[in-house]
């Protein structure tokens, strides 16, 4: 219920974004969240098991969407804020969801011994709407603003672009980007990652008691794949730097392709518990290169269908991105445990080996794979970046450079500028101001 939520509302997130507001979208979640968790926990006051059943379905619903309004918002604000350096702090935002996978269960454990089940949701609750007052004051309305507009001038201007938005832009369709391969194959990218790691959930442990393995190191096996998402998260911006983000993106549907092999073993390698260790390493490892450069291509991949349409372009795409996890999240835990039940563990994880050999293969052939490798994986500088970087709505601090210091940088769109310059409206405006 909580993974199809997030394929419902990420979509319409992406798309509200712009026009609700992040700041409101992202406090509102976590206030939703709030109160879903407290709703879940009293859940288990229920006279009956049929109303206990229809609460915690409908409040893990309500956790989905609202998981969905904080993370979609997230990956926007961030792509946004930071043009030149996404994938940093994508990646950045990756190591807190690493490390709250780490932590969450440790935490819950603990929390359940003390304060059982009703009493650790509404205490994780409490912790929410806490957050949601502090955070209110704290986040800046300016994720909601192209930039803090000063003088007369300027504003006639911001207003003049975005009348020109309005009434002679086209309206994004979704419809048109998901057509776009290159987009689509982006988003899939997520999708694969998730599927990846989230198949084995239902089936692992049971896999692992073949072993004859105790409790505890089968909670110690689980952590690997986490930490090892965790540690590499702080070099992956080293990659992200050098290499296109397509080339990124094949590359980890590749390398995982591979690791897959060693996570079940496969039948063709020994039946080793290390082996299948290494395989929990490098899976999380390398699913970085598919969630981290994945937004950053979608917005350049979108940015050649909606040119001068960033920040409308980097919500939805966020949506869409969040969207394609919802449903990495839902296929793969049913996959897993079906596909177990008829075969095995071991053809299980080959399968989805094959699957992501599947999908780069495709991607190479589809995304433009041949070019990348006669420019060595690096067109990304020019076609990647400025594309975001360039763009006049693009991010605050940029457009006070570019309208009130008319700095001749790097930022400095001199084509904008002239076209803004030339219309008579802005003229007379100018003139006016003496």
């Amino acid at each position: 219920m909580y993974s199809v939520a997030v394929i419902i509302f990420s979509p319409l997130v992406g798309r509200a974004l712009t026009t609700v507001g992040r700041k409101v979208i992202l406090v509102g979640g976590l206030f939703s969240m709030g109160i879903s968790m407290i709703g879940f926990g009293a859940a288990d006051l229920s006279p009956n098991r049929i109303t206990f059943g229809i609460l915690v379905f409908f409040f893990r619903f309500c956790q989905g969407a609202s998981s969905c309004a904080i993370q979609t918002t997230s990956y926007a604000v961030i792509s946004m804020s930071f043009p030149q350096e996404q994938e940093k702090y994508i990646a950045l935002m990756q190591t807190a969801i690493g490390s709250g996978l780490i932590l969450g269960p440790v935490m819950g454990t603990f929390l359940y011994a003390i304060f059982g089940f009703s009493g650790t949701f509404f205490l994780i609750g409490v912790v929410f709407i806490f957050l949601t007052f502090s955070l209110s004051f704290l986040i800046p309305q300016s994720i909601d603003k192209k930039d803090d507009v000063e003088t007369p001038i300027e504003r006639r201007m911001s207003r003049y672009e975005e009348n020109v938005m309005v009434h002679t832009a086209e309206k994004i369709s979704f419809c048109k980007l998901i057509t776009t391969m290159r987009f689509t194959l982006g988003g899939m990218a997520g999708m694969m990652a998730v599927f990846m790691l989230c198949y084995m959930e239902p089936v692992l442990a049971f896999r692992l008691e073949e072993f004859k393995i105790d409790a505890f190191y089968i909670g110690t096996f689980f952590s690997i794949q986490p930490i090892s998402y965790v540690i590499l998260s702080f070099t992956i911006t080293w990659f992200t730097d050098i290499f296109a983000n397509r080339g990124l993106l094949m590359a980890g549907a590749f390398l995982s392709g591979i690791s897959m092999f060693l996570v079940g073993p496969s039948h063709y390698l020994p039946n080793d518990l290390n082996l299948m260790g290494v395989g929990q390493l490098c899976i999380g490892a390398f699913g970085l290169f598919l969630m981290v450069p994945a937004i950053p291509e979608m917005i350049n991949a979108a940015s050649e269908i909606y040119p001068k349409r960033i920040i409308e372009i980097t919500d939805m795409s966020a949506g869409v991105f969040n969207c394609c996890l919802g449903i990495g999240m839902v296929v793969a835990p049913i996959y897993g445990s079906n596909f177990t039940t008829l075969y095995d563990f071991r053809n299980c994880s080959d399968v989805v080996g094959c699957v992501l050999l599947a999908y780069c293969l495709i991607y190479f052939i589809l995304g433009g794979g041949f070019s990348l490798l006669k420019a060595g994986c690096k067109e990304k500088v020019k076609a990647e970046v400025d594309v975001i970087r360039e763009d006049p709505s693009r991010n605050m601090s940029m457009r006070n450079r570019l309208f009130s210091n008319m700095s001749h940088d790097e930022n400095y769109d001199i084509d904008t500028w002239k076209l803004l310059n030339s219309e008579q409206l802005i003229v007379e405006e100018v003139d006016k101001e003496g």
